[in-house]
């Protein structure tokens, strides 16, 4: 989902040549790991214990119909 929303993005960015889509793409994959690595190293992934199943479920059928 991530994937489609930042090629959208990129899309509508480098019409107007706002941004180099390599420099962008690149930082966003990296600030994305190292938030992740945070979540990680405090074990904040209890976090995704408090969203409901159903959600999660409507979430991956929304992004596979997509």
């Amino acid at each position: 989902m991530v994937s489609l929303l930042t090629g959208q993005l990129l899309a509508s960015a480098n019409h107007d040549k706002i941004v180099d889509a390599n420099t962008f793409v690149a930082t966003l994959a990296f600030v994305s790991g190292i938030i992740e690595s945070i979540l990680g190293l405090f074990r904040l992934g209890i976090i995704v214990d408090f969203i409901p199943v159903p959600v999660i479920a409507g979430f991956t059928t929304g992004a596979a119909i997509t």
